[in-house]
C-alpha cells in the first residue's frame, strides 16, 4: 500500500490515514545490508479534514457567479493525507456552469456532485497532468465540486468556476421566431448562434416557427456547426402547446437532418446545445 525508501541510514517514516482493519508492516534490508532498528507504530487519532466530507465539512462559496482559488491536493496535512477537497455552491436560477481545474503538476481529477453529496453528475478524469473541465447546464439548487488525486499523486492546482443564467429571449420558448411560409418547391434558411452569452445569460435554445400551406415532404436541416448542436421538429397545437414529430442528435459537429411528411399547419424547429458554443445554419425545404 505504502512504502518508505530513503537512501543510506536515514530514518524511514510512513504516515497515512487508514480505515478500520488489520494491517501488516514489513522491514526488509537493501541487498546484503545488516543492522539493528527500532520500529514504532502510533495511532495519531481520527483525522478530520475540514473540507473533505460533504455535506457538512466543505468549503461553502455560496451563490456562484465567478470563483477562483488556488490550493493543493494529495499532500500530508497534520495527521492525514489530504485526498478530497469539496466546494459547495448554490444556483438561484437555471444556469450554464463552467468548472476548470488547471495548473496541475501531477494527475488530479474533478467531479460535480448533486445536493445529497453522493450522486456524481459529471466527472472529468484525463490522464497525467492535463487540465480538467466540466461544462453543463444546472437547475437551481445546491451542488458540490470535488478535487481529488489519482492514486499517490500530489499536486498544486487552480480551480475556476463560473455560472451564467440561461437567456430568456423571444426564440427561447415556442413558438419562437417566425419564419417565411413554406410552399411546394420552396425553401428558406436562417443563420444563428447557440450556446453564447446574450445580455449576461447563456442562449441554449432557439425556436423558429413556420407555416406549411400544402401537404408534402419537408426537410429540416442544420449545418455549418463547429461544435455539437441538435435539432427537433414539433407540431404547434392550441395555446402554444407542441407535439414532438422528430429529432436528430448526431455526435460532434455532424450535420443534423429531419425529414417528415407534413399536413398544412404551423410547425416549430428547435436548435439546442449541450453546453457548447457554435454558429449554425437552419434550412427548411419542401419537395
Amino acid at each position: 500500500m505504502f512504502e518508505s525508501r530513503n537512501p543510506g541510514t536515514r530514518d524511514e517514516k510512513i504516515e497515512q490515514d487508514l480505515d478500520p482493519g488489520t494491517y501488516y508492516v514489513a522491514v526488509r534490508p537493501q541487498g546484503s545490508a545488516r543492522g539493528e532498528y527500532t520500529l514504532k507504530i502510533a495511532d495519531l487519532g481520527v483525522a478530520v479534514d475540514p473540507d473533505g466530507q460533504p455535506p457538512e465539512r466543505v468549503n461553502n462559496i455560496g451563490l456562484l457567479t465567478d470563483y477562483r482559488d488556488t490550493d493543493r491536493i494529495g499532500f500530508p496535512e497534520n495527521s492525514y493525507r489530504d485526498v478530497n477537497d469539496y466546494r459547495k455552491f448554490t444556483l438561484d436560477e437555471r444556469s450554464s456552469v463552467d468548472i476548470n481545474l488547471t495548473g496541475l503538476r501531477a494527475n488530479a481529477d474533478l467531479e460535480l456532485i448533486g445536493s445529497d453529496g453522493r450522486d456524481v453528475l459529471q466527472r472529468s478524469a484525463k490522464p497525467g497532468n492535463n487540465n480538467e473541465n466540466i461544462n453543463t447546464i444546472l437547475d437551481p439548487g445546491d451542488y458540490f465540486v470535488r478535487v481529488f488525486p489519482r492514486g499517490a499523486a500530489s499536486t498544486p492546482y487552480e480551480i475556476n468556476m463560473a455560472a451564467s443564467p440561461i437567456a430568456g429571449n423571444i426564440d427561447d420558448t415556442p413558438p419562437g421566431q417566425p419564419l417565411d411560409p413554406l410552399t411546394e418547391g420552396g425553401s428558406f434558411s436562417q443563420r444563428g448562434l447557440i450556446g453564447y452569452t446574450e445580455g449576461g445569460r447563456v442562449d441554449t435554445d432557439d425556436y423558429y416557427n413556420f407555416t406549411v400551406q400544402s401537404s408534402g415532404f419537408v426537410t429540416v436541416g442544420l449545418d455549418g456547426l463547429r461544435a455539437n448542436a441538435n435539432l427537433e421538429l414539433f407540431e404547434l397545437l392550441n395555446n402554444d402547446r407542441t407535439r414532438l414529430l422528430g429529432s436528430s442528435r448526431n455526435p460532434g459537429s455532424q450535420d443534423e437532418e429531419i425529414q417528415q411528411f407534413l399536413e398544412p399547419g404551423t410547425y416549430v424547429a428547435r436548435v439546442f446545445s449541450q453546453g457548447n458554443q457554435t454558429p449554425y445554419n437552419l434550412s427548411v425545404s419542401m419537395m
